[in-house]
C-alpha cells in the first residue's frame, strides 16, 4: 500500500508473499478495524474496491521501515 504502491486485494494476493485469501481478508478486516487503513468502493463492485492508508497508518510507516531494516 504505501512501499509498494497496491491498493486492490488483487493486487495484494498476487504478491510475491502468496498469502492465502482467506488470511488476506482477516487481515486487511483488521486494519480497517484499527483505523490503519480504509476500504473505498467508488463504483460499487468488488473489482473497484481499494484499500487506502489513512493518516494513522501513514504515521506507523518509519516504525515499518525500521523494523523492516532491522531484520
Amino acid at each position: 500500500m504505501l512501499l509498494h504502491r497496491k491498493s486492490r486485494f488483487k493486487e495484494f494476493s498476487e504478491s510475491k508473499e502468496k498469502i492465502a485469501s482467506n488470511i488476506l481478508t482477516n487481515r486487511l478486516l483488521y486494519l480497517i478495524e484499527g483505523g490503519f487503513i480504509s476500504k473505498l468502493n467508488p463504483k460499487g463492485t468488488k473489482k473497484s474496491t481499494a484499500f487506502l492508508a489513512t493518516r494513522k497508518g501513514i504515521c506507523v510507516l518509519p516504525l515499518l521501515v525500521e523494523l523492516y531494516l532491522f531484520s
